[in-house]
């Protein structure tokens, strides 16, 4: 029996900078200077809204109205997914070149990563190498 190897790589912090500041900047620009960065931050982790997404214990929709709630006032939807998807900063061009030689080399590779479906679209329109050639792809 003939097998390859099979490489798999998780998506945050992996393949795609990940940069919570960013998201913290964003919130404290949406809730009009209520929150601060660092309120919002602590805020988000406090929820456990994230981990509640990924595990598939919440929606979509009801991950955005957490994200409403911590802000304390109203905001668009558009925005709301836009702040979502805020901390995503960037391919790690090195994993990503390493992920491509592997692939050269014969190797299967595939992913394996407990992204939100939000973080999946986003990087499917801006950074559509990190799934490329990528089998299989395990998500949450």
């Amino acid at each position: 029996m003939d097998t390859k190897p099979l490489v798999l790589f998780d998506v945050g912090a992996v393949l795609i900078k990940l940069n919570f500041d960013n998201m913290g900047r964003k919130a404290q620009e949406l809730s009009k200077g209520r929150l601060s960065s660092d309120e919002f931050l602590r805020k988000y982790s406090e929820t456990n809204i994230e981990k509640n997404y990924l595990l598939g214990k919440i929606s979509t929709s009801e991950f955005l109205q957490g994200l409403e709630q911590i802000i304390g006032n109203y905001v668009s939807e558009d925005e709301l997914r836009r702040l979502s998807v805020s901390n995503l900063n960037g391919i790690i061009d090195d994993m990503l070149g390493l992920k491509e030689s592997l692939i050269a080399k014969g190797n299967q590779v595939g992913i394996f990563s407990n992204t939100t479906e939000l973080h999946y679209l986003k990087m499917l329109r801006e950074f559509p190498e990190i799934y490329a050639s990528a089998n299989p792809l395990i998500l949450s």
